[in-house]
């Protein structure tokens, strides 16, 4: 029976180009809280734009 511990076979982090530096765990956070309300925008606009082109839009009130 093979008993060696399993290798980790995940890709390691990309090297940071020159110039540039590696993100910790909070600086991540933060651009993800920033970028959460303008993505949601967008999409609810684009899929407002397609029940419109379907006909699919229906105003309540």
């Amino acid at each position: 029976m093979d008993t060696a511990p399993a290798q980790d076979t995940r890709p390691s982090a990309a090297p940071v180009p020159p110039g540039r530096r590696r993100l910790d765990q909070e600086e991540v956070d933060e651009l993800a809280k920033q970028l959460v309300g303008p993505i949601v925008r967008r999409i609810k606009a684009e899929m407002l734009l397609d029940r419109e082109r379907r006909g699919l839009r229906i105003d309540a009130g």
